[in-house]
């Protein structure tokens, strides 16, 4: 599997696979969940599972039966660009670079209400 490719230690793993099948720990969870088992009361009573898949279709499940109201989605600088919206640095399509091809006075203008109301179709190009 992947993370045998990359070289993770079959121990690791291990503890890995087991933490993800009996407790719904994600593997970036691992370190603290390790950490938190070491130092764990034996008498402590095991959690319930919260999601059943760590994949899209497990937490929309999640989000649907407990009718979830209140989202948050946190996610790393690029994720857009694979829709084809241009980030800010791609020398050649980034933003900075473009900046006379947008019309904008400067780059956070793009940030700026003001300038859109004056300036709409600066965004719609």
């Amino acid at each position: 599997d992947k993370l045998e490719a990359a070289g993770i230690p079959l121990q690791l793993l291990q503890i890995m696979r087991q933490l993800a099948r009996d407790g719904g720990v994600h593997p970036l969870q691992v370190p603290e969940q390790v950490s938190q088992r070491q130092r764990r009361d034996p008498d402590e009573e095991k959690r319930d599972r919260i999601l059943e898949s760590f994949d899209l279709d497990g937490i929309a499940r999640y989000i649907a039966e407990k009718e979830c109201k209140k989202v948050v989605v946190m996610c790393g600088a690029g994720i857009s660009t694979s829709a084809g919206i241009p980030d800010f640095r791609t020398p050649g399509t980034g933003l900075y670079d473009n900046l006379q091809r947008f019309n904008l006075p400067r780059a956070e203008a793009v940030f700026d209400i003001a300038f859109f109301q004056r300036s709409p179709a600066a965004f719609y190009e």
